[in-house]
């Protein structure tokens, strides 16, 4: 597993909460898609 801290500032008015939900949205997308095989692009 890769785990990466990403930094940023958040835009007026989106508060944390906020910003957690939008990114347990964004993973039933990634779920969505087949997981990437790097060993069929070598």
């Amino acid at each position: 597993m890769i785990t990466e801290i990403v930094t940023f500032e958040m835009p007026n008015g989106m508060g944390r909460n906020r910003v957690i939900e939008l990114f347990e949205e964004s993973t039933k997308i990634w779920r969505a898609h087949q997981p990437f095989d790097i060993s069929k692009h070598l």
